[in-house]
């Protein structure tokens, strides 16, 4: 439970600061989250870069995510052009994270 008395001992982090640690690579100050959690969390952002980054325009085209998580969990990859293969890397990651978080 809060304690306001206790509120100068904690950092606040907005839902936008924690995108944007995500995201550059960062990690949150100790205790924030599980770390198996924020792993999870910063690969999902790391795709979402990657996908939105105007940098990687033509190496990807359209992506069905329903599908490329079909593919990911069944250890298949995706047909060769489909999506940048550093893209697949993190996608691919992140669904074998979630399938290994309990």
């Amino acid at each position: 439970m809060f304690d306001p008395t206790c509120k100068a001992d904690f950092e606040f982090i907005s839902g936008t600061k924690m995108r944007g640690l995500a995201r550059s690579g960062q990690t949150p100050p100790d205790g924030f989250m599980a770390p198996k959690a924020w792993d999870i969390l910063a690969a999902y952002y790391k795709l979402i870069n990657l996908m939105f980054d105007p940098s990687n325009k033509g190496d990807m085209d359209v992506i069905f995510f329903s599908k490329m998580r079909g593919l990911a969990r069944s250890g298949q990859t995706p047909p060769d052009g489909l999506m940048a293969p550093k893209a697949w890397v993190i996608l691919d990651a992140y669904y074998k994270s979630i399938q290994n978080f309990k």
